[in-house]
């Protein structure tokens, strides 16, 4: 079993932030300068999915431009 942890991915939903103060607050400590794209989560499910990570298991893919290890 794996499982993924996006951060904030830059959809519909989150494109209200990008006007807002709080956008610099979330972008400043994340290492990648920006938000995910959808296009990046489907990415990582697909090798997720695929025979390529049939010896992955038990692992978390945090998908949040290094923000969680910063």
């Amino acid at each position: 079993m794996n499982a993924i942890a996006p951060g904030f991915i830059d959809t519909e939903m989150v494109a209200p932030l990008k006007t807002m103060p709080l956008y610099e607050e979330i972008i400043a400590p994340t290492p990648a300068g920006r938000f995910g794209t959808p296009e990046e989560c489907a990415e990582i499910a697909i090798y997720l999915v695929s025979q390529a990570s049939d010896y992955v298991t038990g692992t978390t893919r945090f998908l949040d431009g290094s923000f969680a290890i910063r």
